[in-house]
This record gives C-alpha cells, structure tokens and sequence, in this order.
C-alpha cells in the first residue's frame, strides 16, 4: 500500500543514522551515499522470502518492526486479558467488544480500549476516564510534547495508535534533523508530517487492530492517508510541518487548534 515507502528493512539505515542497538546517536560519515532501496539497500519486496514463521533471506538485512510492534504487543496482551492465549487466537478474540472485563492497554501511546466501568482504575499519562463506556484522549501537540494538547479524541472500543518524531530525534548540534520516521525508498527522515493519530473501532473478524492502527499511524507519514484507504478501513488525523492539519470524515476527535 505504500509502495515500498514503510518497509522492516530500514534497520539498515536506523543504523546508518545513528538509531542502532545502542543509541549511538551517531550517524556514519558514509550514511547518505548507502542510504534507501534507491543506494541498493535490501528491500522486503525483493529480498525477504516468507515460510510461514520462517524468513529466508540471500544477504544480510537488519530488521526494524517499530511500525506496527508496540501494537502488536498490545494486541497479544488484549488476547491474555480476554483469557485466550497463542497467536492463532488473536486473530477470533481480539477482534471486537464483548463480554470480557474492561481495560485500557496503553503501549507508548498506542492503546487497546475495552470499555466499561473504567472507573477507580489505573489511569495513563493523557487519558482521561469517563463516567460512560467513552475513553477520551489528548492529542499531543509534536511541536510541545508533554505540555500541550492540540485536540481530543472519544474512544469506545478499537485500537488508537499515535506517531511522531517530536520525542525521538538527534543531530541538531552538528546541524542534522534526523529521527526514527524515514521513507525506506530514499533511507531520510520524513520532513513534511509532524504527527498522526490513526482509530481502528473493533470489529469482528479484524486481526491485530492495534498492530494495524499503529502500523497505518506510521503509514501517513509516507503515504496519502486516500491512498491507504483503499487497502485499509480506518480514520485518522495529522498535522503537516507547516501547521496545517487533515482529518477524515469520521474520525472519532477534533482538533482545539494547529
């Protein structure tokens, strides 16, 4: 759906840039002459067969699953908590609201919401509880993270995923704007999307809406959210660099201001 845009094999340029296994922040000083599928970098269209579980490669390939993994693991914990468990049974039971216990999974921001009486339990960092079946959720300005809300979103039940760059990003003292949202084509952190939000509402017989959510939150910052929708059944918002702001139709929030 995003033409090779989001692709696992930009570990190798995370690297490149700086976002390795040990946050070294460093970029190398060849990084933009190897950087993207279009330096030859390998690609999963081209260079990762799937078996199953089982993934064959013919070179070596650096593998990042930042896109979609925290929701991911939100949605296998949300299978826990439903009282099943194995990955099989993701995909029937934690697919849509039902009788089981109400709870809030909160995963960096990217959350898994089972309604219900919510209240006098554990609260998240930006979520409020309200007295219904309706969870609402601050929107955080990527210009002042932690300090400001730009708007609010009222949840039910689905999945509700967030990405920015605004709390992961280095290299402005040697004069770089680098961070971990690249477009794996060209290898370079995205420039013209400054946050996205992205609601997947339960429903039976979707698997894995959280890793969805989180995966298309990702998706907006390299691809049209139009284009997206074309594979995929959901609602979003974004702000651009400039301050300007897109939301779809039914997006379940609005914005105080950009």
């Amino acid at each position: 759906a995003t033409d090779g845009a989001l692709d696992p094999c930009v570990g190798e340029d995370l690297i490149r840039l700086g976002y390795d296994a040990r946050y070294s922040m460093t970029m190398e000083p060849d990084a933009e002459h190897h950087l993207g599928a279009v330096h030859g970098r390998p690609t999963w269209r081209n260079d990762v067969e799937r078996h199953g579980t089982t993934l064959v490669t013919q070179r070596a390939v650096h593998l990042d699953f930042g896109a979609f993994g925290k929701g991911y693991c939100a949605d296998l914990i949300g299978a826990i908590l439903d009282g099943h468990a194995g990955d099989e049974t993701v995909r029937q039971s934690a697919t849509g609201p039902g009788s089981h216990a109400p709870y809030i999974i909160d995963a960096g921001g990217d959350l898994l919401i089972r309604t219900g009486s919510l209240l006098n339990r554990p609260h998240s960092p930006g979520v409020r509880h309200d007295t219904g079946d309706t969870v609402t959720i601050a929107l955080e300005d990527p210009a002042n993270p932690g300090t400001e809300a730009i708007g609010i979103a009222s949840i039910v039940d689905g999945a509700f995923c967030a990405s920015a760059p605004s709390r992961r990003h280095w290299g402005e003292e040697a004069g770089r704007q680098l961070h971990h949202l690249l477009n794996a084509v060209d290898g370079r952190p995205v420039r013209d999307v400054a946050a996205s939000w992205v609601y997947a509402p339960s429903a039976a017989g979707r698997p894995y809406p959280t890793a969805l959510a989180d995966g298309l939150a990702t998706a907006c910052f390299v691809t049209a959210p139009d284009e997206l929708a074309r594979a995929f059944d959901f609602e979003c918002a974004a702000v651009h660099a400039d301050r300007t702001a897109i939301m779809s139709r039914h997006f379940p929030g609005n914005f105080f201001t950009v």
